[in-house]
């Protein structure tokens, strides 16, 4: 009885919210379908696209402690090196040993890491070939952007005494490098959506840097999406 009454009053409370719809002008009708378009707009991205930055960033900063860590070796087996070509004993070449192989344990550790990510050369192809199989997106244009250095370009010099001169060995580091590529899709947000989460499915992984969402015309919208890779390689990607 209770169940019939809550049902009969929502019924009640639908018809009078529809009918007061009906009575309010075609641009207020507007109006509400637009701010029920940017709630689901705005909820999207709080489930879906936010995760994937926070997780992008902290990968980021994973890698660059590690490659940092990976240099600062270097430039350690660099000074032994020296070091050990004037000056040779047993103790020196155990530390030299020691420092080869923890930077060796660091840089396999490294490949572990980008392992999954797709190559730079093969991201617009497995892009191209994503889009061909979602219904209702557009490639408007695809644009490669110039490849950026994870970490800031260094150079280590080494300064060494030998028979009263002074020798200077520069240590040149080793970088990854940021490839990206910005997609510009024309579609409903659902639509886009679906590519986009077929893309995060993927077994080859990207990393997700800017995503734009700009309506043009309900329910059609404009999307600019700035996805990249990580590559020792900072040969540019041709598209």
């Amino acid at each position: 009885m209770n169940q019939a009454a809550t049902n009969q009053g929502l019924k009640e409370r639908y018809n009078t919210l529809f009918v007061q719809f009906l009575k309010i002008t075609q641009r207020e009708k507007l109006l509400i379908l637009f701010s029920g378009v940017v709630i689901i707009i705005l909820l999207g991205y709080l489930l879906f696209i936010e995760p994937v930055n926070e997780s992008t960033t902290r990968n980021e900063q994973t890698i660059s402690s590690l490659q940092n860590q990976l240099n600062s070796l270097q430039a350690q087996i660099e000074v032994a090196e020296y070091a050990l070509g004037n000056d040779p004993n047993d103790l020196l070449v155990e530390s030299l040993d020691k420092l080869t192989d923890k930077s060796q344990d660091l840089d396999l550790y490294l490949q572990q890491e980008t392992v999954n990510l797709v190559p730079p050369t093969q991201m617009p192809l497995l892009l191209e070939n994503m889009l061909a199989g979602s219904q209702g997106v557009t490639l408007v244009s695809m644009q490669s952007i110039a490849p950026t250095p994870v970490l800031s370009s260094q150079t280590k010099t080494v300064d060494a005494e030998s028979d009263a001169e002074s020798n200077d060995t520069v240590v040149d580091e080793i970088n990854l490098y940021r490839h990206g590529v910005l997609l510009s899709l024309r579609g409903s947000y659902f639509d886009i959506q679906h590519y986009l989460t077929r893309i995060e499915g993927l077994k080859w992984q990207f990393y997700w840097k800017r995503f734009n969402y700009v309506v043009t015309g309900y329910p059609e919208a404009l999307v600019e999406v700035e996805l990249y890779t990580l590559s020792t390689s900072k040969a540019f990607i041709g598209v």
